[in-house]
């Protein structure tokens, strides 16, 4: 047999536990109250009872017999068809003498306003009614006209003098300076060649503008070392002088600067002096 002896008193770690216990007890006891406290939940009243088809079908029976007994009467609705009227239209009927004219002052007049209304009528029921157009006619007569307007346009250009000139416009697909030379080197001394590669088209000036317009006839549409040549005066023809400069140093861009107006205006007014101030 083994025997223990239990201390009369708790230690510290057991006094902690009973004290914890102690705490939980209380904290059950305490919920436990709260949820037997709550009351229950109130129905609501205001919801609709829901009825059955029978009761629906007693309901549709009992009003009949109230419309049979006359009890009940039904309002008949009376539907409209038509378009509503304006209610100034409606004014106007019913009152045709009232003139719907504004009430203020008015300038004294030898006629009433109603014998001029007259008047005009009967001058616009007389004069002649021309036929409506439509818009497809509208845009066609521009068309005439428009074509018209070029058909005038043109022989006014026609009539303008060529165009003259030292410098010819030369186009041709794989043109070089070395063809440029040999075309146009028997035609007359040539004093610039400027050419554009890229486009495949170059200027050619000489020093005399009869050369240039040789060069346009006979040249213009032949063929050069396998190249179509298409000569035309050129648009924009540089000024110089040869006789001051050398042709053979002189530019194209030095030409066509020398071709340039800016700052060549010069004011002819007087200045005018006021010898009092004004202000």
């Amino acid at each position: 047999m083994v025997f223990t002896n239990l201390p009369p008193n708790f230690s510290e770690e057991e006094e902690a536990l009973r004290l914890k216990y102690a705490k939980l007890r209380k904290k059950k006891k305490t919920l436990q109250a709260l949820k037997a406290a709550k009351p229950e939940k109130e129905q609501v009243k205001d919801q609709p009872i829901k009825r059955t088809a029978e009761s629906a079908d007693d309901a549709k029976e009992q009003v009949k017999k109230l419309l049979k007994s006359g009890a009940i009467r039904i309002q008949e609705k009376h539907e409209k068809h038509n378009f509503k009227r304006s209610r100034i239209l409606e004014k106007k009927l019913q009152d045709p003498e009232k003139s719907t004219t504004a009430v203020g002052f008015q300038p004294f007049s030898a006629t009433h306003p109603e014998e001029e209304r007259e008047d005009k009528a009967e001058d616009f029921e007389r004069r002649p009614r021309g036929r409506m157009r439509g818009l497809y006619e509208n845009f066609v007569k521009g068309e005439r006209l428009d074509s018209n307007d070029e058909r005038r346009e043109r022989p006014e250009r026609d009539k303008e003098p060529p165009k003259k000139g030292h410098t010819v416009y030369v186009r041709g697909f794989g043109i070089s300076e070395d063809i440029l030379r040999k075309a146009f080197s028997n035609i007359g001394t040539i004093v610039n060649i400027n050419l554009e590669a890229s486009r495949h088209c170059g200027f050619v000036t000489f020093d005399k503008m009869e050369s240039a317009d040789l060069a346009i006839q006979e040249v213009n549409g032949g063929m050069i070392e396998g190249v179509q040549m298409q000569v035309s005066m050129a648009r924009r023809q540089p000024s110089f002088d040869q006789v001051n400069q050398d042709p053979s140093s002189t530019s194209w861009s030095s030409i066509a600067s020398s071709n340039s107006q800016k700052g060549s205006h010069k004011d002819k007014r007087d200045i005018v002096e006021y010898d009092e101030n004004i202000f």
